[in-house]
């Protein structure tokens, strides 16, 4: 094998392996957001998947830059298999909720959406 192949397969695995990644402008808190436009983020993980009990997901955070910005969305696959979270607190400027965003995890009993969302993604609820 040529050191061009090989390294040009190297580059081709990393980039695989990244591309599935969550993209993370910043974390507050634990939860890593990215950033949708000039006022708003979406959720798109947490910093620890075994996260145990009352999630409070905060109305507005500030970014990196200083700025103000509401929690408007939830990305797909965010909290999926999200740990023992039995309670999730929304955001009251809440939009979207993504594609599984919350799928796999069974120990959430109870959901109240704010009257905001008006998109919620396939299996964002499923078990």
């Amino acid at each position: 094998m040529s050191r061009f192949h090989r390294f040009s397969t190297i580059l081709t695995a990393i980039f695989f392996a990244t591309a599935a990644l969550p993209a993370v402008d910043f974390t507050v808190n634990g939860i890593n957001y990215d950033i949708i436009n000039s006022t708003s983020v979406e959720l798109v993980s947490l910093q620890n998947s075994n996260y145990s009990w009352i999630l409070d997901i905060p109305s507005v955070v500030i970014g990196p830059d200083d700025n103000e910005y509401a929690v408007t969305s939830i990305g797909d696959e965010a909290l999926k298999d999200c740990g023992r979270i039995t309670s999730v607190n929304f955001p009251s400027g809440l939009t979207r909720i993504g594609n599984d965003a919350f799928s796999g995890c069974t120990w959430i009993t109870e959901i109240r959406l704010p009257s905001g969302v008006t998109s919620i993604g396939d299996g964002a609820f499923t078990n």
